[in-house]
């Protein structure tokens, strides 16, 4: 009748051996059950579980000594691709080109005119009181020849000592639209970026408008 109760105290005593021997820490918060925390590549394989690249091999196992087979990385590359609909893509965007998001951290600026303006003229629009920071300027406008016969305008977008222009023959009774892009660094505020036109008479601008959008760490080369 005593030995149960010694076979009982026998189990007990080999369970808590075992568990002494090994602790649960180990094994109690890895994704699959034969990966341990501690594991080298335990980090990889449980961000591969999570975005769902790989499903592991079955009862909860991942099989980290088991060979792949091409079928198996054409499977692993589909998921991570993210061409399969079942798993999200995964992009770390901390960096783009080197430079940290925080750097890339961007302000807008604009100013519109939507009447006609006559050309010739000077300044056809100011963009005025922009901050210090390195900026990409898009400036547009359309030229109207209300004329009876073709004509002539060009415009620069002209921000510090950069600028781009668009020279353009206008048909009579129509209409062409102009597009210009600078990238230009200010040291200083209170900086002004102005669209200016000149042209034969009867051509006017119209719609005309000027964005400046800042982008940190931008680096000008020229050109």
């Amino acid at each position: 009748m005593e030995m149960p109760r010694i076979r009982k105290r026998s189990v007990f005593v080999s369970i808590l051996v075992v568990v002494l021997i090994i602790p649960l820490a180990a094994y109690g918060g890895s994704v699959f059950d034969d990966v341990a925390d501690t594991d080298t590549h335990a980090k990889g394989i449980e961000w591969m579980k999570t975005v769902g690249v790989t499903l592991g091999c079955g009862n909860n196992n991942y099989c980290p000594n088991n060979n792949v087979t091409r079928a198996q990385m054409a499977s692993f590359m589909y998921r991570l691709s993210g061409n399969d609909p079942a798993v999200l893509p995964s992009v770390n965007a901390d960096k783009v080109d080197g430079q940290h998001a925080s750097a890339l951290d961007s302000n807008g600026y604009s100013v519109f005119h939507d009447a006609a303006i006559a050309i010739p003229g000077a300044t056809i629009l100011t963009l005025a009181n922009i901050p210090a920071g390195s900026y990409v300027f898009i400036g547009k406008t359309t030229f109207n020849n209300a004329t009876a016969s073709s004509s002539s305008a060009s415009c620069k977008l002209i921000a510090g000592g950069q600028f781009d222009q668009v020279r353009a023959t206008v048909a009579p009774h129509n209409w062409v639209p102009a597009s210009f892009t600078v990238v230009n660094t200010f040291a200083g505020n209170g900086n002004s970026v102005t669209l200016e036109c000149a042209g034969f008479s009867g051509v006017t601008a119209n719609d005309t408008k000027i964005t400046a959008i800042e982008v940190n760490a931008l680096s000008n080369n020229g050109g």
